[in-house]
Parts: structure tokens; sequence; C-alpha cells
């Protein structure tokens, strides 16, 4: 079909501020529609309007989000409030995008008239697909096992009611389409894959990180990134690496009493900085000063925190499970470490650590890992799913295949090399070195 001038219609928890892979998807992918001059109406909480960003979008508030709703984003009280608005005053849309596709849980039970010719969903992630059937199985792994199992559960019915209903599914990696067949019945033909990925760096500069080596992990969530893994694996470790320190950007209240005793109880308080939850920005510079990320999830769908690491010119390590080896690629674009078990991670650490030339050549293979992911890909793809042609025209005469034509390699920026030169940005060489200063400093 072609694109209506009517346009269409986007639903998502965030866009002013961006806290997760959906936040990074809806800003880049409004950016590319305002360039090309789509019709646009975008529903969401009120604080998440963005007028003056995108002064040619028309806006459905969706009132203040709600303090009490515990799922990401509040996704379930924007579902049923969206619904709602929507049986009052439909849009006049040819298609309606829920950016995480969860969002669209109340919007298509029975009884919404008249729906958009075209309803499409993005799914981001695949964890509760996967999760264990039993409860046992997260006692003595979690703070909140049968909080955990009990969330896991509802959100696999709820995933299960929903997801089949869509048009279209946009997958963002070839591990979460399996999940959408596998476990939810979605036909092959009614998913395709899209290139999520990252916007530009903010800037450039570093903040070297303490530690030899200096190690960052980030994100909340503790258990199911990893992060008990990560230490019991500097544990293992102290003989090999005497002096690291591992930064953990991100907060987990619910974890963060199990994580302390845990942390105390292998005798790491001077080798582990919790710096709560971090700016975007900071993190940027925090990953330019860091010498290894160590982010071994139990189940990443596909990880955008990968692909920032990748940007700063950061090697990465990462553990077997989801999307996660089809941009981590394993001695070329990072190392993962097997199942992410502590004895595996520690080889990695110690392995890493050591050898100049690995780290080099992983950073290498990030770098082109990135480049092959760039937001034009991602808008044409998208694009291509509401059913508009690589070479439609648009109001300002431009096309999607003209925004990749002419766009730079944006994720190409230059990633910092390891070597011994003396710079801001450069790596110090492996020799003992002052307290403070880490293996790229």
């Amino acid at each position: 079909m072609g694109m209506d001038p009517r346009g269409l219609c986007l639903v998502a928890q965030q866009l002013r501020s961006v806290r997760s892979g959906v936040g990074t998807y809806a800003r880049l992918l409004c950016e590319g529609l305002a360039r090309l001059g789509i019709p646009v109406v975008f529903a969401t909480y009120e604080e998440e309007c963005d007028p003056e960003a995108f002064p040619g979008f028309r806006w459905m508030p969706l009132g203040r989000r709600p303090r009490l709703d515990p799922t990401p984003g509040g996704f379930w009280t924007l579902g049923r409030r969206f619904r709602e608005t929507w049986l009052r005053s439909p849009p006049p849309v040819e298609v309606c995008h829920f950016l995480d596709a969860r969002e669209g849980h109340a919007f298509l039970r029975d009884g919404i008239s008249p729906l958009p010719p075209r309803v499409v969903g993005t799914v981001h992630d695949d964890y509760a697909a996967r999760a264990p059937r039993s409860p046992t199985a997260f006692f003595g792994r979690c703070a909140d096992p049968i909080r955990r199992f009990a969330y896991y559960g509802w959100l696999r019915r709820l995933e299960a009611a929903s997801l089949p209903r869509f048009d279209l599914l946009l997958a963002n990696s070839e591990a979460t389409g399996a999940s959408l067949e596998e476990v939810y019945g979605v036909p092959r033909d009614r998913w395709r894959l899209t290139h999520l990925t990252i916007g530009r760096p903010v800037s450039t500069e570093a903040r070297v990180l303490e530690g030899r080596p200096a190690l960052i992990f980030l994100g909340g969530n503790w258990y199911r990134k990893g992060l008990d893994r990560v230490l019991r694996s500097l544990a293992l470790c102290r003989e090999a690496l005497p002096h690291p320190v591992l930064h953990v950007c991100g907060e987990d209240r619910k974890a963060a009493g199990r994580i302390a005793s845990l942390s105390a109880s292998l005798g790491l308080e001077r080798s582990v900085r919790f710096h709560g939850r971090v700016e975007p920005s900071e993190i940027e510079r925090m990953l330019r000063g860091a010498d290894l990320m160590v982010q071994p999830s139990r189940r990443e769908a596909l990880g955008l925190a990968y692909l920032e690491a990748f940007q700063a010119g950061l090697p990465v390590i990462a553990a077997e499970g989801g999307g996660v080896t089809e941009i981590v690629q394993h001695g070329t674009s990072g190392w993962i470490a097997g199942d992410g078990s502590p004895v595996s991670l520690a080889r990695a650490l110690t392995t890493l650590s050591r050898d100049h030339a690995l780290r080099q050549r992983l950073r290498d293979g990030g770098k082109r890992i990135l480049a092959s992911r760039t937001p034009e890909r991602m808008l044409l793809e998208t694009l291509e799913a509401y059913g508009l042609s690589a070479g439609a025209s648009f109001v300002r005469g431009r096309s999607p295949k003209d925004e990749v034509e002419d766009s730079a390699p944006a994720n190409e920026a230059a990633a910092p090399q390891d070597s011994p030169l003396t710079s801001s940005r450069a790596r110090r060489s492996l020799a003992p070195k002052a307290e403070g200063a880490n293996l790229r400093s």
C-alpha cells in the first residue's frame, strides 16, 4: 500500500526521556520521520510529549505516568489509556505502530472500531517467552524469586494473547523472531527483522575509570544481566588480576541488598563501585574510559548496551543466550564466555586483560558491526514494514532511500586505538602505573 497523507499513529512510553531501547528506537524513528515530512500522531504520557523537538507532530497525551504501575515504562496503563482515547476519537491514520508491542495489549482486544488498515508492533525482548516455567529455577539466584516467576508468567500470557493479533511484528533479532514463532505461534510471514541501533555520540571525551583493568557493567535488572556472575568471576581472578575495579551503572533496588552481601562475602568491597543511575552522556564518557565491558546476561534479545560499547571502542565480554551472538561475535567483535559461568568469565577477563592485540581486534570488529546498523537502515526497514517502498516520494521530495544514500555512516565514529601513545584517549601499556589509571588511560 502507499502511505496516505493522513500518515501514521505511533504509541510509546518514552520519547522525551530515553531510559531503554524503546526510547532509543522512538527517538531515532521520529527524527527520521520528521526529516521526511511524514504526518505523525504520537500517543504517549504527557511528560514524554516533545513538541519542541517535533513541531510538525500531532500529540495525543495520555495523562501522567502512574506511580503504581510496575510494568516497564508503565506500558500496561499506557495501553489501556490509548484504547480508551482511540474509542472516543480515533485519528484517521493508515498505520498504528506500537513501538513496544506490549503496549498494544488492550487495543487489540475485541471491540475496537474502526481499526487502522495496518497495526504494527516492535518486539524488543523475549525474556518472558524463554523464562523458566518452574519457580524453583529462581530461588537462590535473584532477590525476588516468587515475584519474578509470577511476573514472567503473567507477561507471557499477555504476550500470547496480543502478539499474534498484530498485522506485522518487527523483531530486534533472529532469536526474538524464533521466540515469536516457537512460543507464541506467530507465522514467519507475520514478523520481520529490524536492525535496531543507537544514535550518534554526544561526546567523545573519556572519563578514565579506576582499576586495572577498569570494568563496566550497565543496566538494572541485575539478575537477568548477570551481575552476580561478574562478582563471582572477580573473586576467581585475584591472583591473575590483583587490581580490577568493576563500575556498576544502574539501579536495582530489589537486588541491591543481596548484591551488596554477595560482594562483601567475596571480599570485593574495594573492587566494586556502585554509581547508581547515570545520565546517558556520562555513560558515554565512562565507556570511553573503561577497559572492558562485562555483561554476561542470562537472556538478552539483542542488547543495545553492546552497541554503545562498540561506539566507545570498548571490548565486550558477553554470554550465550538470545540474540547477543548476532552482534557480539566470538573472537571477532567481542568475546563470548560460554554460558556465562564465573569460571568462564574469569578466563575471559584474564585473557583479554593480557592480550593487547586481541583487544584491538575486538574493537575493530565492533566498529564494523555498528557501521552496518545505521539509523538510516533502521528507518528504511521500519517504513517498509508500513508498506512504503524504498523509492516512494514524500512531502519534502525525500525518500527513505535518499536518507540512506546521503547520510554518512553515522556509527563509524573513530574508535579509540589500543596503543602506547600518550594522549587523553590513548591506552598505556600493561606496565605498572599510578593508582587510579587503567589499561586505556
